[in-house]
């Protein structure tokens, strides 16, 4: 280690319509992995055109959306898209796991639920990375709040 991090990027681009895969990879995919984080090309793509509203280049009313963006430019804000929703889940399940474990690591250093933190680290352990993710996020609220 070494104090090195090693950090994803552009996997794929933000833009992509995949949001099963942007969560799963950003949240679960990078703990199972042991990679410590990510990041995107952008938020937004810098060659996607503001719009602007009459202008005869940008159709749809004004949206300008590049397919490396998260997100699509109108002309009334910004738009998030599905490809954005998926990382930003990705990242919510980051943040339980993330509470999870320090629950976990608090109550052991009290001394307490330790049952139950055995089970939790079994479970954890055994997770598959097929595993329906609403369901393990559920299942790490519960047990946070267990562990408490």
């Amino acid at each position: 280690e070494e104090g090195n991090k090693i950090f994803t990027y552009f996997d794929p681009q933000g833009g992509q319509p995949f949001p099963e895969y942007h969560r799963r990879h950003r949240g679960m995919g990078l703990w199972r992995t042991g990679v410590d984080g990510t990041m995107t090309w952008a938020y937004i793509h810098i060659y996607t055109p503001t719009p602007r509203l009459g202008d005869p280049d940008i159709k749809d009313q004004g949206i300008a959306s590049g397919q490396n963006s998260f997100v699509i430019r109108g002309p009334q804000g910004v738009l998030d898209k599905l490809s954005w929703e998926g990382y930003r889940e990705g990242y919510d399940d980051a943040r339980y796991l993330a509470t999870l474990q320090d629950a976990m690591a608090r109550a052991t250093a009290a001394g307490r639920h330790a049952t139950l933190v055995a089970r939790t680290q079994r479970w954890l352990d055994n997770l598959s990375i097929h595993a329906d993710l609403d369901a393990w996020r559920a299942e790490m609220a519960r047990r946070i709040e267990a562990l408490q």
